[in-house]
């Protein structure tokens, strides 16, 4: 639909547990609306019919895509996203996907082909980007206030074991892909804003990790060092095993003029530090900054703190781009940028923290063929 218009998008949604936000996040986006859902739990489905009456629920992933929809939001576990995506690329359907994009390297070739091939649109739906002191910082670095940006770091470190093992201790899906490997599994919630903020992408990176417990692949904690194409910095730790409260949502960014941090825990506020602007040597609150530079269009996010958590913001980009035809934020190359770093960490933290360079999707030759379209990266 990218070269046709529609006054409202109809949306399809796969995956109704992790979707459940989706659906009352979209209620509140213009132009778009809920007509299909696919859940292989027919619990799930009734009880979204239950609420939405008007909503088919599809049997399976191919019907959903046959029920007149326009896009569809995936929100399964993270080894269907990219066949399921692969699939409504080529009937002409966009995609909004969450997190993690892909599941591995051959899985990035395929995606990166499927875009090339349809003329519909990819997006990932990292809501750690649409924060709005996140927002903010985005619109303070494009202002230039905080100089050249040289250094940023960020955390996630959530204690998932809850999630890593079902009653009869044996792993979950998430226990399989977040937990089954050493490296750094689950990058996209740091990685988004930070290469958004900085414009750029990890072109190499070392990783190593420690803490290794019973039962469990990944070490406690893992910790990434990248390098950017233009010689910046980037560190990332990941905990997913250590008991500790949760810290999923600690970025920083350091530049020739200033510096942010978004604060640690429930009692730290973002605070941000400009030469010039703020008292010398001592942080201020982002809050003032807020007001001045978030972009209109999210000032509900910065009103209603429930939307952090749903992919309203990416939603609201996401209908915009279709409906104007113009290519979304967060594409398919953005998407990859942030999680091939962790894909390739395996091999750095199994040689000792070694550095290993880090592919870059843009010059993928998958899909390409002989009639290059809009996304040959040549162009």
């Amino acid at each position: 639909m990218s070269e046709r218009t529609a006054d409202v998008v109809r949306f399809g949604i796969a995956g109704l547990r992790r979707g459940a936000s989706f659906v009352s996040a979209l209620a509140r986006v213009p132009h778009a609306e809920l007509v299909a859902a696919f859940d292989p739990s027919a619990e799930a489905g009734a009880s979204l019919r239950d609420g939405h009456p008007r909503v088919r629920i599809a049997g399976d992933f191919a019907e959903l895509l046959a029920s007149g929809v326009d896009a569809v939001y995936l929100a399964s576990p993270q080894q269907h996203h990219v066949p399921q995506a692969v699939a409504a690329l080529r009937r002409g359907i966009h995609v909004l996907s969450e997190i993690p994009p892909v599941a591995g390297i051959d899985q990035a070739h395929d995606l990166v082909a499927a875009c090339r091939q349809s003329d519909a649109y990819y997006m990932m739906a990292e809501n750690h980007c649409y924060f709005p002191h996140h927002l903010t910082v985005e619109a303070m670095v494009r202002e230039g206030l905080f100089g050249d940006l040289y250094y940023a770091e960020g955390e996630y470190l959530y204690e998932a074991r809850h999630k890593l093992r079902d009653t009869d201790g044996r792993p979950t899906w998430q226990g399989e892909w977040h937990a089954g490997r050493n490296a750094v599994t689950y990058p996209t919630h740091t990685l988004g804003p930070l290469l958004r903020w900085m414009d750029t992408r990890l072109v190499a990176v070392a990783a190593a990790g420690a803490g290794r417990e019973p039962g469990y692949a990944v070490d406690s904690t893992m910790v990434l060092l990248g390098r950017t194409a233009g010689h910046a910095l980037v560190t990332m730790r990941q905990d997913l095993i250590s008991y500790r409260p949760r810290e999923a949502s600690y970025v920083a960014v350091q530049g020739s003029n200033g510096a942010f941090e978004s604060g640690r825990g429930p009692f730290d506020r973002p605070r941000v530090h400009i030469r010039g602007r703020s008292a010398e040597r001592e942080w201020e609150p982002l809050d003032p900054y807020v007001e001045t530079f978030l972009p209109g269009r999210y000032r509900e996010l910065a009103t209603d703190e429930s939307l952090w958590k749903t992919p309203y913001g990416p939603t609201l980009d996401f209908v915009d781009a279709i409906r104007s035809g113009s290519p979304p934020p967060l594409g398919v190359y953005a998407a990859l940028d942030t999680m091939l770093p962790g894909i390739v960490s395996e091999g750095s933290a199994a040689a000792g923290g070694s550095w290993v360079d880090v592919p870059d999707p843009r010059f993928f030759t998958d899909g390409i063929g002989m009639t290059p379209g809009r996304e040959w990266p040549l162009t």
